[in-house]
């Protein structure tokens, strides 16, 4: 299964795909009728946010949020200097809080009229979730490496995100945000920097560009860093920084909610403690990585743990991803 590879070339392939969130953001282009496949899976979860300003608070009545994840990456050298790339990914998504109570109106309320003024912000949802297709074009080989790549990412046809209470409305559903990616197709395109040391096994990667997210989310500048350092070319460890900050302005999809005091218990959560938002899909992030990528015979294991440090209209996420890889000549 291994191909005739050079040990530098198969090293700077792989740890290119080391980090599972980025969608075949390398300098390095594989070369032509070179197969890459990545297996991988994680979980992610929050228990507070970044508000749309970059306040950092709690989620409100114990909320918790929680995301498994199944994924499929393959990248395919189509000619010298061209390689292309899908990647799928399966995903459960899950909201957990303490339900609030609307007292009814009535001066002598049955059970039924309690249970249609109950409240409940838990939801979730699996199944596909957004498809990824890329595409990335090598301008320079050598000392240094500089590549420029296309990503377009279309959702797989989940419901998108919207206004926390249908019509306005705290006795209706909840309809929120808990969905399986933001319903939004963008394309993105990067600039890639890199360079190998072969002589300490050190690797580093930037990358820069913008996302053009359509029908109403605004726009992102984006960027990533990626330092890479091996040993004996069997177990390498990299450090990463990945970033997303919205340059203009969305349009709104709906009215959102967020807790002025999000530690006040669900018995004693009221209306004062709402203050209304205009909720947007806008998000902005900066996150943190960590991982490892360890070569066993003919397969090579990956292992990640990753935080957002700063954030807009974002969770404060924590991920942990493991993956395998398997390379195809």
């Amino acid at each position: 299964m291994r191909p005739n590879l050079s040990a530098l070339a198969s090293l700077v392939a792989l740890l290119a795909m080391a980090t599972p969130r980025d969608a075949a953001a390398t300098p390095w282009v594989l070369p032509e009728g070179l197969t890459v496949l990545r297996l991988g899976g994680g979980v992610d979860f929050a228990d507070s946010e970044y508000l749309p300003d970059g306040t950092h608070q709690s989620y409100p009545l114990d909320g918790r949020f929680e995301s498994y994840y199944a994924e499929i990456e393959g990248r395919y050298g189509l000619a010298k200097r061209l390689e292309v790339g899908l990647k799928l990914q399966f995903k459960g998504v899950s909201y957990n809080s303490d339900p609030l109570l609307n007292p009814p109106d009535d001066a002598n309320p049955g059970l039924r009229d309690y249970r249609e003024e109950v409240i409940s912000f838990s939801r979730r949802d699996i199944g596909l979730a957004d498809i990824y297709l890329s595409a990335n074009v090598q301008h320079l080989t050598g000392a240094v490496n500089l590549a420029s790549g296309l990503v377009l990412k279309l959702p797989s046809g989940y419901p998108s995100p919207q206004e926390t209470f249908a019509d306005g409305q705290p006795s209706q559903n909840v309809q929120d945000d808990v969905t399986l990616g933001d319903g939004k197709t963008s394309l993105e395109y990067r600039l890639h920097l890199g360079r190998f040391f072969s002589s300490t096994l050190t690797l580093f990667q930037l990358s820069a560009g913008y996302e053009a997210r359509f029908n109403g989310p605004g726009h992102r500048a984006v960027g990533t860093l990626k330092l890479g350092q091996g040993v004996e070319e069997r177990l390498f460890f990299f450090l990463g920084a990945n970033t997303a900050i919205t340059v203009f302005e969305g349009e709104p999809i709906g009215t959102g909610f967020v807790a002025v005091d999000p530690e006040v218990s669900a018995l004693d959560f009221t209306a004062e403690n709402v203050e209304v938002i205009d909720a947007t899909l806008d998000a902005s992030y900066l996150t943190a990585e960590f991982g490892a990528l360890l070569r066993l015979g003919d397969r090579e294991l990956t292992l990640s743990v990753s935080r957002v440090l700063w954030g807009k209209n974002f969770p404060e996420l924590t991920s942990v991803g493991l993956g395998t890889i398997l390379i195809f000549d």
